[in-house]
């Protein structure tokens, strides 16, 4: 796989914040990472999501990934190509529901490459009071409501001139805080979601983000 593009001239990134509209969880790993793929690990969850209610979020994406793409110097810019900032989803005959899948990641370590310096994160777990939920409270299955606040940046892989493979302009999604609205499960800082209906933790002494607002 190519990697991200770093070259001299290629744009500035500016990440931009926006919630996704809430959807199904698809595949989530919230309350752990997964180490499949990456040893170090990516907390991740897709959100299915009506077309027609996504189709506002995907212009939004698409307006970012193509004010990138067109501050791509002109000398390279054709060796680029964009690609989707969301998935259709197929049935099982491969054909296309009518909703899409948003996708996002978080890893959940890291380095500095200049310092050396490593780091652990995760996602901020909340629930419907505006309340912390430590990622241990309650396992997250899919087909759980979420509404997920992400940072969505924009980034250019390199193209493969000698396997003739064009590089892609796109737009990630980082994982940053998830709303659990409606959880299916088999057994700090402020909130950044409004209270409402919906998921409740149980309580428990020594709350995970006790005292914290909503800042809405």
């Amino acid at each position: 796989m190519a990697a991200k593009a770093k070259r001299s001239g290629m744009p500035e990134v500016e990440s931009v914040w926006l919630d996704l509209p809430e959807g199904a969880a698809v595949f989530p790993w919230l309350n752990e990472p997964d180490t499949k793929y990456n040893p170090s690990g990516d907390y991740k969850t897709g959100v299915r999501v009506n077309g027609q209610i996504a189709a506002a979020t995907v212009r939004e994406l698409e307006r970012i990934r193509d004010e990138y793409f067109a501050k791509i110097p002109s000398d390279v810019q054709g060796d680029y190509r964009t690609c989707p900032v969301a998935n259709a989803e197929l049935d099982d005959s491969g054909v296309e529901t009518g909703s899409v899948i948003f996708n996002a990641k978080l890893h959940a370590k890291g380095e500095n490459k200049t310092t050396g310096e490593t780091w652990d994160q995760s996602p901020r777990l909340w629930d419907c009071d505006g309340k912390r939920v430590a990622l241990t409270d309650s396992p997250i299955w899919s087909n759980s409501k979420l509404l997920l606040r992400v940072e969505a940046r924009p980034y250019a892989m390199a193209p493969d001139k000698k396997r003739q493979v064009p590089g892609l302009v796109g737009v990630s999604l980082r994982l940053r805080d998830v709303l659990i609205v409606d959880l299916v499960t088999g057994g700090g800082g402020s909130s950044p979601f409004a209270q409402r209906d919906g998921y409740r933790r149980p309580a428990s002494d020594g709350d995970t983000g006790a005292g914290e607002q909503t800042p809405f």
